[in-house]
């Protein structure tokens, strides 16, 4: 249940993730790769080690692109996201978690678990309910000295990360544009280690118009012009030291809605992309492997339990 301010105490694992994809396309090779409950590959069963994290001056950005399906990226539409899948090591039938809501599942994206497990199964903001009690990669990132920010463009979002654990945070009603630029004079500014970039209008327009309308796509165009704009910062050497980003989506969506169990709601894209990363098309991955992915290029030990 999800709770107060404070963190349960959390042990850790030595890092190793499943994903034999991803091993080979950033250098390693591994197991056969177990697959979850909904026929994403977990990141849980089989371990083995990933290749040497990006250093004590490395920069992971995650990027949530709301209710983003994979076949709305194209390069005539979204030229950004159609260059970081094929430069990066991507999987466009990644699956997120039930429900297929932002809530559950971004707070899926921050611990490794399942809501079924970190317990935030509600989709509003509702501030009686508390903040996740499960460790989230932000709290980790924080105890080990590390620079840290998030933001959104949803409020309900500040269910999902303790405000203890940010140098910086900022949750509120805000298009894409405002938050990318939030984001990418901290960056410039304060160079984190850990930074959350959390792009709602996607989904609004999923909402209004209808998932894969020209309305959608013209939103998509002009969030994929944002997303380039953070990009052009990480490549242009104003912040020091190798970064990788990781963008994927909470959910998909049909008709105007993204929650039933059905394959438009529930498969995302996954990319992974940035220093030492080889292009590679992955498998069905599930969005929880993104914490542990996200903690091991900083070079930091995965809390037991985190996919």
């Amino acid at each position: 249940m999800p709770g107060n301010e404070l963190c349960p105490e959390y042990s850790f694992q030595p890092v190793a993730i499943a994903l034999i994809a991803l091993a080979v396309a950033i250098g390693t090779a591994g197991a056969s790769v177990p697959r979850d409950d909904r026929g994403a590959v977990s990141a849980q069963e089989s371990l083995f080690d990933l290749p040497a994290p990006l250093g004590p001056d490395g920069h992971v950005v995650i990027i949530i692109v709301d209710g983003l399906r994979p076949d709305l990226i194209s390069a005539e539409g979204a030229p950004t996201l159609t260059r970081l899948v094929s430069e990066g090591a991507a999987s466009l039938k990644a699956r997120t978690v039930l429900p297929s809501q932002t809530l559950p599942a971004i707070t899926s994206i921050l611990t490794g678990l399942h809501p079924r497990d970190h317990g935030v199964t509600w989709n509003t903001y509702e501030p009686d309910k508390g903040i996740v009690e499960a460790a989230t990669i932000f709290d980790v990132a924080h105890d080990a000295g590390l620079g840290t920010a998030f933001f959104s463009g949803k409020t309900k979002l500040r269910h999902t990360v303790r405000p203890s654990t940010l140098d910086s945070m900022s949750a509120s009603f805000l298009p894409d544009a405002s938050v990318v630029l939030l984001a990418r004079t901290y960056l410039v500014e304060q160079q984190p280690n850990l930074m959350l970039v959390h792009l709602p209008n996607v989904d609004r327009a999923g909402h209004e118009f209808g998932w894969r309308r020209a309305e959608q796509r013209e939103t998509l165009r002009q969030t994929d012009t944002a997303i380039a704009s953070l990009v052009a910062v990480i490549e242009s050497g104003e912040i020091p030291g190798p970064s990788r980003v990781i963008l994927t989506a909470d959910h998909g969506g049909e008709g105007w809605i993204h929650e039933r169990p059905r394959s438009g709601n529930l498969t995302v894209p996954w990319i992974l992309w940035g220093d030492g990363v080889t292009p590679t098309q992955l498998p069905p991955v599930s969005v929880t492997i993104t914490a542990s992915v996200a903690l091991h290029s900083l070079g930091l030990d995965v809390p037991d339990g985190m996919e």
